[in-house]
């Protein structure tokens, strides 16, 4: 397991770069925000509808919320695109490391701690008891799946399945409240992120998997350490 360190935005850029991970990191950082803010959006609407008891209210942001899901959807699909260029630009040392890593069951340690990083997260999140419920639910599949990855084609097959589940994924079907780290989890779309952090990690050499995970989902939810502490 890589030690657990901090890792800085310009930090996280450099060894992103260095990866060759650029478009894939922005589009799947783009994802996470238009999903937020399509669910925000679409949230408002309904309340809008609630209150005014009309279908004409909410229009604006029920129009809204349609852009951001659609934006969320192609970026998703450009995020699959992207870790196919990644690998394939990848030099034969970069390859045997990541196979070594996989085949070593380095995934399933690090998908634990992962798991660990996102309750903290969401120990300090305003959830309810039910939304803490169902999130556990949901981090414990995604652990147990990440934790099956064994090799790099079990690594890009489940990426793969899951941007093609995500787009299958309907705007508030259901819709939970709008806190991005909630819907990370609710919607497994931060087990993507734990596999993008493995690979901008093991590619560079580097010994911060973990802190450019959570570097990746503050990146997402536009949350700093600052801010935080």
């Amino acid at each position: 397991m890589k030690d657990c360190m901090s890792t800085t935005h310009k930090q996280l850029w450099t060894q992103i770069d260095a990866a060759g991970a650029r478009p894939l990191v922005a589009n799947l950082l783009d994802a996470a925000r238009s999903q937020t803010a399509a669910t925000r959006a679409f949230n408002a609407a309904q309340v809008a509808r609630a209150l005014l008891g009309s279908e004409d209210a909410g229009r604006a942001q029920h129009i809204e919320a349609e852009v951001r899901w659609e934006r969320r959807s192609a970026s998703l699909r450009r995020a699959g695109r992207a870790l196919e260029d990644v690998i394939d630009h990848w030099e034969e040392t970069q390859r045997t490391e990541v196979e070594s890593f996989l085949r070593d069951g380095g995934l399933q340690a690090f998908s634990s701690s992962a798991r660990q990083l996102m309750l903290l997260q969401l120990l300090e999140a305003d959830i309810t008891a039910d939304e803490a419920e169902r999130a556990l639910q949901r981090l414990d599949e995604s652990t147990k799946s990440l934790g099956e990855i064994a090799s790099l084609d079990d690594f890009r097959a489940y990426f793969a399945r899951h941007v093609d589940e995500l787009l299958e994924k309907r705007l508030g079907n259901p819709s939970p409240n709008g806190l991005c780290i909630l819907l990370l989890v609710l919607t497994s779309l931060y087990a993507l992120f734990v596999l993008i952090a493995v690979v901008i990690c093991i590619v560079t050499f580097g010994l911060v998997c973990e802190g450019v995970l959570e570097a990746l989902i503050e990146s997402a939810c536009g949350v700093s350490r600052t801010a935080a502490s």
